[in-house]
């Protein structure tokens, strides 16, 4: 808990109305008890009254996974985690706790135990940290049974599957698993590094734990699997056709020539198999050895190649699946389709995403069936989950808690009204809340439909609000500024250079600094500062503090001008100061946390390390602006997930204990601030908010024992 020995000190700065500028309108909160992790989601007014929860998404998708009965599931993103349901999709929670891969290609669900689970490890860039990971706990926490340096950035197949056949009662679990790596593989947009390529099948007989490969496999790799409900069939479909083992995968025999792009099999129909190719649907009653035609792709409309068909379990007339164009040639028409008479007539799909806080973009369809309701049926809408209640006709959005939006830059509470935050982000505009988080309004700032790419967003008031713009990942910031809460947006032309931060001055509202940039008028006109590229903090009594081009420098002129007062070596990334000005801590490089007091750095060496304590990582750095002792330090890794992101101290810095959650989750608890790339204190309710990258906006209370929240 807190130390108090600071605290005459901050009520000495309060009776002297030091703390006016920083702490108006504090609210003293009480509590007996510290809390854990609560999520921020983007939640709009009109959903809140409506009883929509929130859960923006902002995620690509990759797999989803069901339990038998119907009411478990997994959903797994690019890069931005797992998540578990367990109540049927409604509601969404994070479960990475020891899962180290950013995100999945894969998903499996044991048939006969659902706290048996398989993970595919995936991420937008290749690591030894995937392969495959098990749950033996219902997704509350994982550990990695099979290393594979793998990236699997666009892999949506189904690629793991349980041999409902070799259930062990006694082990409560089937013992038989199969997994199909990834053939070609290749980095995610923006990367090029070279992947080596290992193609293969590999099999557990143990449900999961221990893994095996299966010799001369290599040609079969990379396609979807499949195991039949008896006698142990399985199918994997490749380019040269769909193949099936009937010996545990020892020897394979091709059934169907030609490309084959993905296989389903029915939990009460043995020796059923459904499979379709670029340009049509088929269906087989006896293991492959003939075929019917469904339909052709050339009778329904769009183009691209039919992928993934998918048969109820509850109804094996009801299909679905979608057709594919080129990604690489921008093509995302990807229409979606089902039908209710095995294929006899066949219905167009869609996603109604009105109901969604973001832009409804054109995804995968990866159709989930349920087990036990032959109308329901799970799938993507844009970039979150979707639900169809209609038989797979309409799917809309299912995202309750599922808020895992990419902020872009650095967070900046308004220094007037901290109840004020407009936030940019990497791939969907940005957002406004009035109201400290509890609803939100979508800031159309590019004015592009499916989203946009920004950074560095700061309200300068209710009205006028600034963000950088970017017409890709690494383009230039172009700040652009509104006038009217964010309704519209127009650019100034002028580069937002420097660090991704804006901020407003506590002592005069008309001037703001967005990077290197500063207004004098309320964002009217921007000029450029010299010795300034960007402007982080102040203090008590309203200086500024901000990077220069040899160190901390600070203002007392409202930016005007700047001294250089702490001199450093390396590139500043974060930075905090105490309200009294006699410290200031800064991230250096990614790499160093150091603090300034007393006129000299001393580098902190004694943080909490996780998976790679040889690797040092630090992103973001802030301070409670009441108890100055409480300083909080955030880890984003971007390979793989940091197993400690947030951290905290509540003796300055002579001690460090982490907040990320380390042990199994327990019922209630959330898995929270994941991928903390920026770390800001509310300075009324003194919450701890966290950007984590493609992990959402999450809040951590601040010490139940420290003062303003003493019991």
């Amino acid at each position: 808990m807190a130390t108090m020995r600071h605290l005459p000190r901050v009520l000495s700065l309060l009776h002297h109305g030091v703390l006016l500028v920083l702490l108006t309108g504090l609210t003293v909160h009480v509590a007996a008890a510290e809390p854990g992790w609560r999520a921020v989601p983007l939640q709009s007014a009109e959903q809140r009254a409506a009883g929509i929860p929130g859960g923006e998404g902002g995620q690509w998708h990759r797999a989803i996974a069901v339990s038998t009965n119907g009411r478990f599931l997994l959903y797994g993103t690019d890069v931005g985690g797992l998540w578990r349901s367990r109540d049927a999709g409604s509601t969404w929670e994070p479960c990475n706790v020891g899962f180290d891969p950013r995100g999945t290609s894969g998903l499996a669900i044991d048939p006969g135990n659902p706290q048996r689970c398989l993970a595919v490890g995936a991420n937008s860039m290749a690591s030894p940290r995937h392969g495959l990971w098990l749950s033996e706990d219902g997704a509350a926490s994982w550990r990695q049974v099979l290393s594979a340096t793998i990236c699997g950035a666009m892999d949506f197949r189904r690629q793991l599957a349980f041999d409902p056949t070799t259930w062990d009662a006694a082990q409560a679990r089937t013992g038989r698993v199969y997994w199909s790596r990834i053939a070609t593989d290749a980095p995610g947009p923006g990367r090029t590094e070279a992947i080596p390529a290992d193609p293969a099948l590999w099999r557990s007989d143990d449900g999961g734990r221990t893994w095996q490969v299966l010799p001369g496999t290599a040609h079969l790799a990379g396609g979807e699997i499949a195991v039949a409900p008896a006698g142990g069939l399985l199918y994997a479909t490749h380019p040269t056709g769909l193949w099936l083992s009937r010996d545990g995968g020892t020897t394979f025999t091709r059934i169907l020539a030609g490309p084959c792009t993905a296989v389903d099999v029915h939990p009460r129909l043995p020796t059923s198999v459904w499979a379709t190719t670029p340009e049509a649907a088929l269906r087989s009653d006896d293991a492959g050895a003939t075929w019917t035609m469904l339909f052709t792709a050339s009778s329904l409309p769009g183009k691209g190649s039919l992928r993934d068909v998918r048969v109820s379990p509850v109804d094996d007339r009801r299909l679905a699946f979608w057709r594919q164009g080129d990604y690489q040639a921008d093509d995302y028409e990807w229409p979606r389709f089902v039908s209710h008479d095995g294929g006899r007539n066949v219905l167009p799909a869609s996603v109604d995403g009105r109901s969604s806080f973001l832009p409804t973009n054109a995804r995968q369809h990866v159709p989930t069936w349920s087990p036990i309701d032959a109308q329901v049926c799970w799938s993507s809408g844009g970039d979150f989950p979707t639900i169809s209640r209609d038989g797979g006709r309409t799917f809309v959005p299912s995202s309750g808690g599922f808020n895992c939006l990419l902020v872009g830059g650095k967070l900046a509470f308004n220094v007037r009204d901290p109840h004020l935050l407009m936030i940019g982000s990497q791939d969907y505009n940005g957002a406004v809340t009035r109201d400290g988080g509890r609803t939100w309004t979508y800031a159309p700032v590019s004015g592009h439909r499916w989203g946009g790419f920004t950074y560095g967003g700061y309200a300068i008031d209710a009205q006028v609000m600034v963000v950088g713009v970017q017409e890709s990942w690494g383009s230039s910031p172009i700040l652009s500024v509104s006038r009217d809460g964010g309704v519209t947006w127009s650019s100034t032309g002028q580069a937002y250079d420097g660090v991704k931060v804006a901020t407003g001055d506590p002592r005069e509202p008309s001037v703001a600094f967005a990077g290197s940039l500063r207004t004098t008028d309320r964002g009217m006109t921007w000029q450029r500062m010299a010795g300034c590229s960007g402007v982080f903090a102040h203090d008590a009594v309203g200086n500024l503090y901000g990077r220069g081009p040899e160190g901390v420098v600070m203002s007392g002129d409202h930016g005007a001008s700047w001294r250089l007062v702490a001199p450093i070596t390396g590139t500043i990334e974060d930075l905090a100061v105490t309200p009294a000005g006699d410290q200031v801590w800064v991230v250096v490089d990614q790499r160093e946390l150091r603090r300034w007091s007393a006129g000299g750095w001393t580098r902190v060496t004694n943080l909490v390390p996780d998976q790679e304590p040889t690797v040092p990582r630090v992103n973001s750095v802030a301070i409670d602006p009441l108890d100055p002792q409480v300083v909080y330090v955030g880890r984003c890794r971007n390979r793989y997930t940091s197993s400690v992101s947030v951290q905290r101290s509540t003796d300055g810095g002579d001690t460090w204990a982490s907040l990320s959650v380390t042990k199994p989750l327990t019922d209630g608890q959330r898995d929270g601030g994941r991928e903390a790339f920026c770390l800001r204190v509310h300075p009324q309710t003194r919450d701890l908010w966290v950007a984590g990258g493609c992990f959402g906006l999450w809040i951590h209370p601040a010490p139940s024992a420290s003062p303003g929240n003493t019991p």
